[in-house]
């Protein structure tokens, strides 16, 4: 043992609990079962982070190497309450991490306003992959990894409507699609993910909000000029004239364009040729700004010739006025 002088010289410089007694050794033993509870939260909730990542992984982000490597959100930085908020949304809702610290920031971190948040705005709702995936296996070519014909009939009968309903273009922009009648398998699983649904009764729900869509001047603009592309034949730069006329005609039946049936009309009779993407594209132009008696018609405007045919077919049917 160390004798009194050693004991004093060197008492500065022992722990806490040596220096102290009896009553400092209960006292250290008290932080020690402290620091062990804490430690064991810690794990708990490490395991239960490690998994509910398993089941909503993180995206990953691009490196400079071409790889890819976690994005990391600063959950470190949060206090415990919002640590646990964060967890709690996750757990509830099924959503990334990243989604609910987005929601909680816009909800200034109150939790049911995170909920209002994440359930008003479809493009964060969480869509589960492998239900996605089951669904494009239950319609997808037997022969092909593509969902064809066939697939998308049944599809259409699932969802209660007619494959001619404008609805299925809407949705095909929705999943981006490249070609008419045909979906690959991440344009369909890609797609209903940013629709937000992952069951044809979740898709069936969502065909109002869908239709409704085509209301938007902007958002029917961009499905007008997707449907160009979408309807056209592989390999081809024109868009065959019995398609184009069909799509016209889908397009602009709620739109109440009263020229439509001339604008056919005149194409088969005097056109009778494939329509170019500049043709397609001009004749919205022409229906937004032009109205149907054409008095604000511009004879010197940039329109595609055959818009000017068109214009002098109107007049010489009678369709429309000669101005003076």
């Amino acid at each position: 043992m160390w004798n009194r002088e050693f004991f004093l010289m060197t008492r500065k410089e022992l722990p806490r609990h040596l220096r102290c007694g009896a009553g400092g050794r209960k006292l250290q033993a008290q932080k020690n079962q402290k620091a062990e509870q804490k430690a064991k939260r810690r794990g708990e909730g490490t395991r239960a982070l490690k998994l509910l990542e398993s089941r909503n992984p993180r995206p990953r982000a691009p490196s400079p190497s071409g790889l890819t490597r976690p994005i990391r959100y600063k959950m470190h930085k949060l206090g415990r309450g919002s640590r646990d908020k964060v967890q709690q949304f996750m757990v509830i809702t099924g959503a990334s991490e990243k989604v609910a610290l987005q929601a909680l920031k816009t909800s200034d971190w109150h939790l049911e306003g995170a909920f209002d948040v994440f359930y008003s705005q479809p493009q964060v709702a969480v869509a589960n992959t492998r239900h996605l995936e089951e669904l494009y296996n239950r319609y997808k070519d037997p022969d092909a990894d593509m969902i064809m014909v066939e697939g998308i009939s049944q599809l259409c009968n699932d969802l209660q409507v007619d494959p001619q309903d404008i609805v299925m273009l809407v949705i095909s922009w929705h999943m981006k699609a490249s070609t008419m009648c045909e979906f690959t398998r991440q344009e369909f699983v890609g797609g209903l993910q940013s629709i937000g649904v992952d069951s044809i009764e979740k898709l069936r729900d969502k065909l109002p909000s869908l239709r409704a869509e085509l209301k938007d001047d902007q958002k029917f603009r961009e499905i007008y000029n997707f449907a160009f592309a979408w309807a056209r034949e592989k390999g081809q730069k024109s868009l065959a004239l019995e398609t184009a006329i069909g799509m016209w005609r889908l397009l602009f039946a709620d739109r109440n364009w009263p020229l439509i049936d001339h604008w056919c009309q005149f194409l088969q009779v005097r056109h009778n040729k494939a329509i170019s993407r500049d043709t397609w594209a001009q004749l919205l132009e022409f229906v937004k700004t032009v109205d149907p008696q054409l008095t604000n018609y511009d004879e010197e405007g940039a329109w595609p010739y055959l818009i000017d045919e068109f214009v002098d077919y109107l007049k010489e049917n009678g369709v429309v006025q000669h101005r003076q």
